[in-house]
């Protein structure tokens, strides 16, 4: 099936008819303005509306249309002396011929090329058995001929620019799959970040309790080991039904992080790193450092660092700058550079995607994109409002 765009599609359909309407009207007038008996003339007229009108539909059935065109120049030329020779016919069965040609298939090619062969043979054999001058008949083979080579040239094209928007579909869906993907792997590894964080604090609130239950040994006051009881219990059946739940998302291969995850203080090692790697980074606070989530401060660490690892792939020689911004009610990250690479994580939004997923687990907002002049950057806001540290 051939892939047109409706615009295009119309203006061919509105060229066709066109094309069907002045040979048609022309080859009635021809016709009829010519001396000769009025049934040839009725004749014609019928046989030369067969030969043309098809052009119509050429493109939509293009093996129908040439084979009516081509059984309709025979039977003139068979019935009617000199039918044949009107410019209409040969020019219709020319264009028919290059549009199964063009347009056709293998099979539909071969059958459409063999019926204006016969009509060809067969108007030719008649002039021949009516004693007609055949001297330059052979010559009319030829525009056919070139008519078919070049319907196969278009052919190839069209046959060739299919392929190229297929083959372009399906980047474009390997493209959206390892997007997919990609925001899988980094909604894994969030999930798998934030499992660790909350292990952790519902472990350390398991242990208070037990503890805060111990040193209430001594008390006659049920009420505060019940509450304790209950603070323990609750605690192991969360940390329990936690744990199978995003295990789910482990493979067998990937065991829980038992190391501390890493946080807006360990900032000075990753800029170091970075600058080691060969992209000098200048680091900047602005307002008074203070103890965030821990999911937050994981969050905006892993951004800082996407940036940067970004920034160090595909900016080329440049340098980049860092600002953590402390607000009351939100921490502001902002990472620039000043290479001339696209800074999208690999070309492809992989990492930006990323910090996407982490902004957007927070309800924050990120902005990323190239700069006046050059260079990218990259600027999020977490809110600190709903989650108090």
């Amino acid at each position: 099936m051939r892939l047109r765009s409706p615009i295009h599609g119309r203006t061919e359909n509105v060229g066709d008819w066109l094309l069907a309407a002045v040979l048609a009207i022309s080859a009635q007038y021809e016709v009829w303005a010519a001396a000769g008996p009025l049934a040839q003339r009725v004749g014609g007229a019928v046989l030369l509306l067969a030969a043309t009108v098809p052009l119509v539909w050429r493109r939509s059935a293009p093996l129908e249309v040439v084979v009516t065109i081509a059984a309709a120049l025979l039977v003139g030329g068979l019935l009617f002396d000199g039918y044949q020779a009107s410019f209409q016919g040969f020019l219709a069965s020319i264009v028919a011929l290059y549009t199964v040609a063009a347009y056709g298939e293998r099979r539909d090619r071969i059958i459409g090329a063999a019926a204006v062969a016969v009509s060809l043979a067969g108007f030719q054999l008649a002039e021949v058995l009516r004693g007609n001058d055949v001297g330059e008949m052979p010559g009319i083979w030829l525009p056919y001929l070139v008519a078919f080579a070049l319907g196969r040239v278009r052919g190839w094209q069209l046959g060739e620019s299919k392929r190229l928007r297929r083959r372009a579909e399906e980047l474009e869906r390997e493209r959206d799959e390892k997007a997919r993907l990609a925001v899988a792997e980094e909604r894994a590894r969030i999930a798998r970040e934030l499992h660790d964080i909350i292990s952790h604090a519902i472990s350390v609130m398991i242990v208070q309790a037990r503890v805060g239950r111990r040193r209430l040994d001594g008390e006659t006051v049920p009420p505060p080991r019940e509450s304790f009881d209950t603070i323990e219990d609750t605690g192991r059946q969360a940390l329990s039904e936690m744990r199978r739940l995003v295990g789910l998302l482990r493979t067998e291969e990937q065991q829980p992080a038992l190391d501390a995850h890493p946080g807006l203080g360990q900032l000075d090692e990753l800029v170091a790193q970075i600058s080691a790697a060969g992209l000098p980074v200048e680091l900047s606070i602005d307002g008074e450092p203070r103890e965030l989530p821990p999911g937050i401060d994981l969050s905006s660490y892993r951004i800082v660092q996407e940036a940067l690892t970004n920034a160090l792939k595909h900016a080329g020689p440049a340098a980049a700058q860092v600002v953590i911004a402390y607000r009351d009610d939100e921490i502001d990250i902002k990472v620039t550079d000043t290479g001339a690479g696209p800074g999208d994580g690999g070309g492809g939004g992989h990492g930006l995607a990323g910090m996407h997923e982490r902004v957007s687990l927070y309800g924050g907002q990120i902005e990323a994109g190239p700069q006046r002049g050059g260079g990218f950057t990259v600027r999020a806001r977490l809110p600190l409002r709903w989650a108090p540290t």
